[in-house]
């Protein structure tokens, strides 16, 4: 199966000519384009029907910036930038020149795929947001700055065509912008989350009040803004805002237990377990355990590939670098960076969100103690038979590229001068009364701070008991061993 590019259709390779399936996809046609002499369906529309998006900068992944240089829009065929000077834009798994479309011109294709749902007495709600939220050629979702602007038009779309007041449609478009916005940080797009969230809460308490029975779609979406809402305020991390979390947790999980939706329920019940932390002031030990328990859950009932499973795998790493238990951090990230690597392409967003979480993860850091001060530096690598440990600083923080290290701007230091940081993986070795712990790794959790010469050490084989281990029995590893 292929997409036309004129008529925008999937059809099967009978469909196509021979000459026609071998051309990349912005340029094939199938034959019943080609008799009726169709040159594209789709043209980049008007200004006056574009207006409407203007204050959503498009994200700025254009051609020339994935060495693409001949990609143009699968659409209306032009590369370069559209009559409004906006670039080609990508944010979907394709790859190679494939993908590349401008905004305007998705957008007025969206249009049409959902006014056509729209007046079929048989469309879905699901089926009217698709083309605003998948890239038909990959399948994949629009993410980051694209994926946003593609929600922001729907929501304009549904509201200047339908009654926003008493309409699924307009609630589906809500519910596909809090969707593109789970994956933004930044502080406005926290604030347009609680808006469109308080919106659609109070949207479908009018449904309830006309004596409307919610169909299970819109309870499900009913359930999403109360667990957005929930996951805006833990991001405060604050006791007080915790309590207002775990309301919002608690009702969307009884409402996904009610409708029978078994992923929202784990989802929920893990977000729940993070707010109760933090509003009992719980460690990061036990929050890392809650996050592994959350991804764990979504893998069985889910799949690797899935990104809400790839989010809470990010988590749960992030969680375990936090408690200092890196090994297991720096593996989950080294998984989850292969699966998206493999599913989305090195190109894509979430890719590379995961291959520098796996980087920073990697990096190791000592402590060298002089005149009764810390300083903290990289350590690199060590020489002539571990006796040395080069070393990269001093740092006033850890590097936000930690592998990119000027050259000859290294110290060596004796390796018993510096102190491994909490959380830095080690290997055991010359080891006499407990020698069943050499070439056993662990993490280093803490060390005296007045006898630094005892390292207090907890093992990736979870059989193994913690041990203080002396300073001269470690070695950092530079780079985990396969599991």
């Amino acid at each position: 199966m292929k997409i036309c590019a004129a008529c925008c259709e999937e059809l099967p390779k009978e469909r196509f000519s021979k000459k026609q399936w071998q051309l990349k996809q912005h340029q094939m046609r199938c034959k019943e384009c080609i008799d009726a002499n169709r040159d594209a369906q789709l043209k980049a529309p008007p200004k006056n029907e574009t207006a409407q998006i203007q204050n959503c900068p498009p994200s700025q992944c254009c051609a020339d910036d994935d060495n693409n240089i001949d990609a143009s829009c699968w659409i209306c065929l032009d590369e370069g930038l559209d009559e409004l000077g906006k670039p080609l834009v990508r944010d979907c798994s394709c790859r190679g020149e494939s993908g590349f479309a401008h905004l305007a011109c998705i957008i007025t294709y969206a249009q049409q795929k959902s006014r056509c749902v729209a007046a079929s007495a048989n469309g879905e709600m699901s089926d009217f947001i698709e083309p605003w939220r998948t890239c038909p050629s990959c399948k994949q979702l629009y993410v980051n700055e694209v994926g946003i602007d593609l929600a922001t038009a729907l929501v304009t779309f549904s509201e200047s065509n339908y009654n926003p007041e008493n309409n699924g449609f307009h609630l589906e478009a809500l519910s596909r912008k809090l969707d593109a916005l789970a994956w933004s940080d930044q502080t406005e797009d926290m604030e347009e989350t609680k808006k469109i969230a308080n919106k659609i809460l109070s949207m479908v308490q009018q449904f309830k009040m006309r004596n409307y029975s919610p169909l299970d779609g819109v309870l499900q979406i009913e359930a999403q803004a109360h667990g957005q809402l929930g996951s805006v305020h833990l991001k405060e991390e604050t006791k007080q805002i915790a309590k207002a979390a775990m309301k919002h947790f608690e009702r969307g999980r009884d409402i996904s237990k009610a409708i029978g939706i078994t992923q929202d329920i784990a989802t929920a019940e893990a977000n729940l377990a993070m707010a109760k932390l933090t509003w009992m002031g719980g460690s990061n030990d036990e929050r890392g355990e809650t996050c592994q328990e959350a991804y764990n859950q979504s893998l069985g009932q889910d799949y690797e590939e899935s990104p809400i499973t790839i989010q809470l795998g990010m988590n749960a790493a992030h969680v375990l670098y936090q408690a200092h238990h890196v090994i297991e951090a720096e593996r989950l990230f080294s998984k989850i960076a292969t699966v998206s690597n493999r599913v989305h392409g090195p190109d894509h967003e979430i890719t590379k969100r995961t291959e520098f979480n796996l980087q920073y993860s990697k990096a190791r850091y000592v402590i060298f103690r002089t005149g009764g001060k810390n300083f903290l530096f990289q350590a690199l690598r060590y020489e002539d038979d571990g006796e040395k440990c080069i070393a990269y600083g001093p740092l006033e923080e850890r590097l936000s590229s930690p592998r990119n290290v000027p050259e000859g701007e290294t110290t060596t230091f004796a390796t018993k001068d510096v102190i491994p940081i909490p959380g830095t993986p080690v290997i055991c070795h010359g080891l006499e009364k407990v020698s069943h712990l050499n070439g056993k790794l662990g993490d280093v959790r803490s060390w005296d701070e007045e006898k630094t010469d005892r390292y207090e050490v907890h093992f990736e084989d979870k059989g193994l008991k913690p041990c203080s281990v002396k300073s001269e029995n470690v070695r950092i590893l530079f780079e985990l061993p396969d599991a």
